[in-house]
C-alpha cells in the first residue's frame, strides 16, 4: 500500500504490485473494474506519478502502481469481488513471466 497508513484520503486505496506494469493489470480488467494508474488530476499522463517519485519509491512500485476508488455505496461484497478480480489478474500475469 503507498502512502501513510494512518493519514489517508478516504475511499482511496492506492497499492503496487511490484514487478508487474499497471498497464498488464489493467489490461485484464478494465471491463470488470474501474481502476486507474495514478491521481485524477493526472489522468491521461503516461509519466510516473510525481507524488510517487517524490516519496522516493522505486521505479519497481512506481510501474506497478493502481488507484482504486470505493465509494460510498460500494459494498463489502464489490470489494471481495474486485480483489478476486485484482488477484487472478495478477496470478495469470505471473504464469507468463
Amino acid at each position: 500500500m503507498n502512502g501513510d497508513l494512518n493519514n489517508r484520503l478516504s475511499g482511496n486505496l492506492h497499492i503496487s504490485i511490484p514487478g508487474i506494469p499497471n498497464s498488464a493489470i489493467i489490461a485484464r480488467v478494465r471491463e470488470q473494474l474501474a481502476i486507474s494508474t495514478g491521481a485524477s488530476c493526472s489522468s491521461g499522463t503516461m509519466a510516473p506519478s510525481h507524488v510517487l517519485q517524490a516519496m522516493n519509491l522505486s521505479q519497481n512500485i512506481t510501474e506497478g502502481a493502481l488507484r482504486i476508488g470505493i465509494g460510498k455505496f460500494t459494498t463489502e461484497q464489490e470489494i471481495e469481488t474486485a480483489s478476486f478480480l485484482l488477484i487472478n489478474a495478477v496470478n495469470k500475469i505471473h504464469q507468463l513471466i
